[in-house]
């Protein structure tokens, strides 16, 4: 269990601004014999995606919007921090591992997974250009991966479509697939995205961001062993990996062995303090 300036210092909120979390019923949190919080990693993690969502392209009045929203949504018994939080293009997601919807608007978004796997993107106009790259039927795998960085911010499905015509013409583009995979994993094909983390893990096994994008997605598969054998392989392969520290400590709590999990919890916060 960690105090309120433990989590403070961990997720980069204030300890007035953790505490108060705790009191808009946002977390709960236990309560020690002298009346201090104590939080779980559950709350951890819970408060540290809510500080990455307010740095993200959403105001912090909206990012609250939405947790009162969900706090509405849910049984009194459950608490937020059993809901895993993301934001897309369109608004900030919640899943519970059943289901994931929309707080604010309390729309479901429904999974269509194998839909999405068999029906083709749509296909860029030969001859169109953006930002001054080359035509579509004149660009070499380089330039596709181009565009695909440039589109990836406002038109993911056409960003996809440029990094899998960059791996058509250089299958070995490993910065591509990583992209690629990333892009898969937020709309729910994760096992595509996991083949794509793979096929760069064995080519170059250091790849740091492969395997820890790979941890992710197979956490996202409930698949925790397989997830800390590749948080372990991208702190080997770079021990700056800040956020690979930080995900291997939960595993590391979930399976007893608190020692561990702080100890990677120290270095992730001295990592985040440019301490790395």
């Amino acid at each position: 269990m960690y105090s309120s300036r433990e989590v403070s210092e961990l997720v980069g909120l204030s300890t007035a601004q953790v505490r108060r979390f705790a009191r808009t019923g946002f977390l709960s949190p236990e309560r020690t014999t002298q009346n201090h919080y104590r939080f779980s990693f559950q709350d951890l993690t819970f408060l540290k995606t809510t500080t990455a969502l307010f740095g993200g392209k959403f105001s912090r009045r909206f990012v609250y919007r939405a947790l009162r929203e969900l706090h509405r949504q849910q049984p009194v018994d459950r608490p937020l921090s059993e809901i895993h939080l993301s934001a897309n293009e369109t608004g900030i997601v919640a899943n519970d591992g059943d289901a994931t919807w929309y707080p604010v608007s309390g729309q479901f978004v429904f999974d269509f997974k194998g839909a999405a796997r068999s029906t083709p993107v749509s296909r860029l106009e030969s001859g169109t250009s953006l930002g001054g790259l080359p035509a579509a039927d004149e660009m070499k795998a380089e330039a596709w991966f181009d565009r695909g960085c440039l589109l990836e911010g406002y038109r993911p499905v056409e960003a996809r479509q440029a990094y899998r015509r960059t791996l058509a013409l250089d299958p070995s583009h490993a910065h591509a697939r990583v992209n690629l995979g990333r892009l898969l994993h937020a709309v729910g094909q994760v096992g595509e995205a996991i083949e794509h983390y793979r096929i760069v893990l064995t080519a170059r096994p250091d790849n740091a961001l492969a395997a820890y994008n790979l941890g992710v997605a197979l956490e996202d598969e409930a698949r925790e062993q397989d997830a800390f054998t590749a948080y372990a392989q991208a702190i080997a392969s770079d021990p700056h990996c800040a956020e690979a520290h930080f995900n291997i400590a939960k595993l590391y709590e979930g399976a007893g062995d608190q020692l561990a999990a702080l100890r990677h919890l120290r270095t992730y916060k001295e990592l985040m303090r440019g301490g790395g």
